[in-house]
């Protein structure tokens, strides 16, 4: 699912960038993928949705 999403929004080109990590659970039902530029989490109330900039940033802390 989360790699379709990938793929949907321009793959390699994608504000994303590169795939970093394979896929991972994170707490709950959730998954979860790291990016050159970024993150994509999943879960099944949301769907996959790309995480960037000063969100993602402030994660990474």
């Amino acid at each position: 699912m989360i790699y379709e999403r990938w793929q949907a929004l321009g793959g390699m080109n994608s504000v994303l960038g590169a795939p970093t990590s394979p896929e991972a659970e994170a707490a709950g039902a959730a998954r979860y993928v790291t990016f050159a530029k970024g993150a994509m989490y999943w879960s099944p109330e949301t769907g996959a949705q790309p995480v960037t900039g000063a969100i993602y940033d402030a994660w990474l802390r």
